[in-house]
């Protein structure tokens, strides 16, 4: 049921005005949403099967080849489950800030476009003392769920999205959290903005999570012109290639 901002199939949003759309009561699933406006999305690598709402069988065995019945996609089933992720997180990130060498800072104003519902405690940010290394900062919001951002745009909902039909769970949205944090303190994520010259082609988002020892996970957005550019500082094409977390 709740309404993600644009990710691939399962899941990655990075552009903030699709944050917004995450998790809204009422909304669409954001799968269902992603067929619906035909986005791209690309996956490098395959995510663990979902869980049911019971936690006893992954989404495609829940629903069988068919998928899910249309009303299982505004239907939202024990929200409760999904709250283990704030202590997750911040068990994370009280690991991380004793590993590496990082600024903490905490506020409910850090990052206003993570803040796509009410917010049951501040936001925490983690700043390396290497600028050229991505900082991590994660919202708990009250769904409950996190809203986090990795690096400077790319933007991610855990979970997705928590309607029926996705059938996510938080074992395996912890998973999929502290895989992406892994490959972000190890340096291996990126962001680049694409700007294409002439009237052919889009303007375009685009994030990469690789594994230090092979495969990765990508994603393409497409952005407005006055997105882009801003986003840019005027250039064609602008890369953020992440260094790995200084160590203490």
């Amino acid at each position: 049921m709740g309404r993600q901002r644009l990710p691939r199939t399962a899941g990655e949003y990075s552009r903030p005005e699709d944050v917004r759309l995450a998790q809204a009561p009422g909304g669409w699933c954001a799968r269902r949403k992603d067929r619906l406006t035909g986005r791209s999305h690309v996956l490098g690598w395959n995510l663990p099967k979902r869980m049911g709402v019971d936690g006893s069988m992954s989404r495609q065995d829940r629903w069988g080849p068919e998928g899910p019945p249309e009303e299982a996609y505004s239907r939202l089933t024990n929200p409760e489950r999904f709250l283990p992720l704030h202590n997750a997180a911040l068990e994370m990130l009280t690991a991380l800030e004793q590993r590496f060498d990082v600024e903490r800072v905490e506020g409910y104003d850090l990052d206003e476009e993570l803040k796509i519902r009410g917010l049951l405690r501040p936001t925490i940010a983690l700043r390396p003392t290497d600028p050229e290394a991505a900082p991590l900062t994660v919202a708990f919001t009250d769904f409950p769920g996190l809203s986090v951002r990795f690096g400077r745009w790319s933007a991610e909902l855990f979970p997705i999205c928590g309607c029926d039909a996705c059938a996510e769970d938080a074992e395996r949205e912890i998973e999929r959290l502290t895989e992406r944090v892994d490959i972000l303190t190890a340096g291996g994520f990126r962001e680049a903005v694409v700007r294409p010259w002439g009237w052919w082609g889009r303007n375009r988002l685009e994030t990469v999570f690789e594994r230090p020892g092979g495969g990765y996970s990508s994603s393409g957005e497409h952005l407005e012109d006055d997105r882009a550019l801003e986003m840019s500082g005027g250039r064609r094409r602008l890369d953020l290639n992440w260094k790995p977390w200084p160590t203490r």
